[in-house]
């Protein structure tokens, strides 16, 4: 019997930045954005199956002059596919979330991949059910969705990290902002970077949130299109919204991840003299699921 089930190759060392020896890949494609779909000579793999049997690897596979390594951009710059990083003084460990075609948002053997921690000194990876992965294939991005995924990391020593965009090929209209829900700060990769502090080896399973949000930025004088069940806009130092299901409180971040306002929800609330400029609001839903918009302050 042949199996073609699951399909992880782990290939040895790429890069000197890079701490583990590990490379993941499958049918979403591989969590380090550099490695296409070829294993150079002298490179080992092993494989994971869901059932047993044998596998045949067979002479036809092999193709010629195609021993180096190599980058492949992507033909479609909206594909689905976005990499992450958490870097440190001792390398970086690289994530994929991926949306694309023939994926779910449970898990699969074809598209997701799960973690396997061979005790480099950074381990980085996101959650389904529980569980971690280092390649998550979800079904494709629809307009007016808010989709939350948990991050999770372990380090092997104290000191910063960075969490960072590596590539991203997703729709402009959604943002892609991370929320540290220890200290309460909501940042916007695509407009910087991520870091914080560690005192001690330590591994966090709870702290991190990527958010992919659909993004309808209102202004003083115009509604746009009903996102949710949610409108917002500024007005003077008032932030004013209409929501068809109530949520329990709102949040407002500044663009660098500093929360400036949180309380329990109100059709309108008194936001002080906040400077022109762009702010992301976090609605708090009685389900506990959030909502973050991005609004313009004029």
């Amino acid at each position: 019997m042949n199996l073609l089930i699951n399909l992880l190759f782990f290939i040895s060392v790429l890069s000197f930045d890079q701490p583990s020896d590990n490379v993941s890949f499958n049918s979403t494609v591989s969590d380090y954005s550099s490695f296409a779909d070829k294993i150079a000579t002298g490179k080992g793999y092993f494989e994971k199956h869901s059932q047993s049997g044998t596998v045949k690897i067979k002479n036809s596979y092999k193709v010629f002059r195609s021993n180096e390594r190599f980058f492949r951009s992507s033909d479609n710059t909206n594909d689905g596919k976005s990499w992450f990083k958490l870097s440190g003084t001792m390398g970086y460990s690289p994530i994929l979330i991926g949306f694309v075609p023939g994926a779910t948002d449970d898990y699969e053997n074809t598209h997701d991949s799960q973690f396997m921690n061979d005790g480099a000194s950074i381990e980085f990876y996101s959650f389904i059910d529980g569980n971690k992965y280092d390649i998550q294939g979800r079904s494709e991005l629809q307009p007016n969705q808010f989709i939350n995924i948990p991050l999770g990391y372990e380090v092997l020593s104290a000191g910063d990290y960075t969490i960072s965009i590596m590539l991203e090929y997703i729709d402009s209209r959604f943002d892609i902002i991370l929320e540290d829900t220890l200290e309460n700060t909501m940042t916007d990769l695509r407009l910087s970077d991520y870091t914080f502090s560690v005192d001690s080896p330590t591994e966090d399973n709870n702290r991190f949130v990527l958010h992919y949000n659909y993004n309808q930025t209102l202004n003083a004088v115009e509604f746009k299109k009903n996102v949710s069940g949610i409108n917002s806009y500024f007005s003077n130092n008032e932030l004013i919204s209409k929501v068809e299901n109530e949520p329990m409180s709102i949040s407002i971040y500044d663009l660098t991840g500093k929360q400036i306002l949180k309380q329990g929800y109100n059709n309108i609330i008194q936001t002080g003299s906040l400077n022109s400029g762009v702010y992301v609001v976090k609605y708090t839903l009685k389900n506990s699921k959030t909502i973050s918009k991005k609004l313009i302050r004029y």
